[in-house]
């Protein structure tokens, strides 16, 4: 019989997203019965938890904020998955969103219905990916 991993979950509870998250993995888990959850409320921001640091799991989920959050998690050794990517200097393998298939997404969707006149607003200096979904809604436009 096959050892059900630990895998700890930092993904916030307190946005829609990160409650999509949680749902997405809680029925991967359901469907295939191999992970064990360790997982607490949590806002994005707030601090790394403490507890991680003499944890024993297998892995962890997280959705990065910063780059002090990213080093605590090389530090711990598991195997780790950055679900956010906003920090683009980490060592952790990220999962994101393709910002080109939405930016083409989105344009299509509005040109569908009609519109004729494009703008794009992000936070383009605070997330790079805004950057990605501007140049390319920019380019089909």
């Amino acid at each position: 019989m096959r050892k059900r991993l630990k895998v700890a979950l930092l993904i916030e509870s307190s946005r829609a997203y990160g409650r999509g998250l949680l749902r997405g993995i809680a029925a991967y888990i359901r469907a295939h019965r191999s992970w064990s959850t360790y997982v607490e409320p949590r806002g994005l921001t707030e601090p790394f938890p403490r507890w991680l640091k003499t944890w024993k799991g297998d892995g962890i989920l997280a959705r990065v904020t910063d780059t002090d959050m990213a080093e605590l998690i090389l530090e711990t050794s598991l195997p780790a998955i950055d679900l956010r990517g906003s920090v683009l200097e980490s060592r952790i393998p990220k999962l994101g969103v393709d910002a080109a298939a939405a930016a083409r997404l989105a344009f299509v969707h509005l040109r569908e219905r009609g519109f004729r006149h494009f703008a794009f607003c992000g936070d383009a200096p605070k997330y790079h990916f805004f950057d990605e979904r501007g140049e390319e809604f920019e380019r089909l436009a």
